[in-house]
């Protein structure tokens, strides 16, 4: 498939990095890996990599990382509906993230959180959580993360059945992804 290359490629650096003894890079290298194989739906492998990057950073006390591998072994979890779990790990990652003031990591563990909180139906804290993340998303110059939380408002607007705010959300995400907006 078109991740082949990838895998291919992070498994070879793997083993570079692992006999040059960088822990952080194997960390990073672990996670790239990870990420990978969760984009094309093998979750068993991706959380296998993820635990071992959060093992990593743990060990060498890398609180970034630590919050990357919160985060991304709350998507496996979330992914397969294991709901309470995830939220666990995504909750300690959204405090690291906040610890650090690591703006980048808190733009998604807030989008994180607001998305586990649209599925339990609890839309004050979605809304809460997904505005603070466009709030953060937009001072950094975010796209990606503006566009997500504009889109993921929209969603708790409808199930709110506030079609009107909705529609707002919608059609700004749309204007920016279009390139015309002035922001």
């Amino acid at each position: 498939g078109r991740y082949e290359s990838s895998k291919k490629f992070l498994t070879e650096s793997l083993g570079m990095r692992k006999t040059l003894g960088n822990k952080i890079a194997l960390a990073s290298g672990l996670n790239s890996l990870g990420l990978v194989l969760l984009a094309e739906g093998n979750l068993t492998e991706a959380e296998k990599y993820f635990s071992e990057c959060l093992e990593i950073a743990k060990e060498i006390k890398d609180d970034m990382y630590i919050g990357i591998g919160l985060n991304n072994l709350g998507q496996i979890y979330a992914t397969n509906g294991d709901y309470e779990k995830a939220k666990t790990f995504f909750e300690e990652g959204l405090q690291i993230d906040r610890d650090l003031g690591n703006k980048n990591g808190l733009s998604f563990s807030l989008a994180n959180m607001g998305i586990l909180a649209y599925i339990n139906k609890d839309f004050s804290s979605a809304k809460n959580y997904l505005q603070e993340g466009l709030t953060i998303s937009r001072e950094m110059g975010n796209r990606l993360g503006e566009l997500y939380a504009l889109c993921s408002l929209g969603q708790v607007f409808i199930a709110e059945k506030e079609s009107k705010k909705a529609e707002n959300y919608f059609e700004e995400c749309l204007t920016k992804l279009k390139g015309n907006s002035d922001n």
